[in-house]
């Protein structure tokens, strides 16, 4: 029977590499659509006069000043909360590519050493079903295809190309029980 994948640990950096730069993309689209928004918002209210109360102090300025100076000085930590969120979002959207790319990864190394046993299994969720599912397919036409072999191999005389080829075959790592996937 093949072995099922099981979960050790809870990983939240599975590729390193992929998922923070996944991560740097998405912070820097939003603090672009940020900039954005905000020079928008300084074209459109450039003419507008605002007065403002604010500590027994009256303030007269244009609208862009008084609500950026504002949006400084008290929305500083609304931002820090709002890259922290677009952090840890990013993260877990992410889980569910590098999640799957590892794993194929994983499976493919083992059946370049021959180990044949290995099928992907994926979450709920996760993408790439698809890929895994082929993959896990090719995994068992290969093993289907060297157990026939074998076979045949057992079939021939006694002879050194026999053994040449069953010491080849034996090579492998099969699954102790061959089943297709669904």
């Amino acid at each position: 029977m093949a072995k099922k994948f099981q979960r050790r640990k809870r990983n939240y950096l599975i590729n390193k590499d992929l998922q923070g730069k996944l991560v740097l993309q998405y912070l820097l689209l939003a603090l672009a659509g940020i900039i954005i928004l905000g020079f928008l918002f300084e074209v459109i209210s450039s003419d507008h006069l605002t007065i403002s109360y604010d500590n027994n102090v009256i303030e007269v300025g244009s609208t862009t000043q008084i609500l950026l100076e504002e949006q400084f000085y008290n929305g500083w930590i609304f931002l820090l909360l709002g890259g922290t969120l677009i952090i840890l979002i990013t993260i877990v959207w992410t889980h569910k590519i590098a999640g799957p790319l590892y794993r194929f990864e994983q499976t493919i190394k083992a059946m370049c050493k021959r180990q044949l046993d290995q099928t992907i299994y994926l979450r709920k969720g996760d993408e790439g079903k698809e890929l895994g599912t082929k993959i896990n397919q090719l995994n068992q036409l290969l093993i289907d295809d060297i157990s026939k072999l074998k076979e045949s191999a057992c079939n021939l005389d006694e002879s050194k190309e026999k053994l040449e080829i069953l010491e080849l075959l034996n090579s492998y790592q099969l699954p102790e029980e061959t089943t297709k996937p669904d």
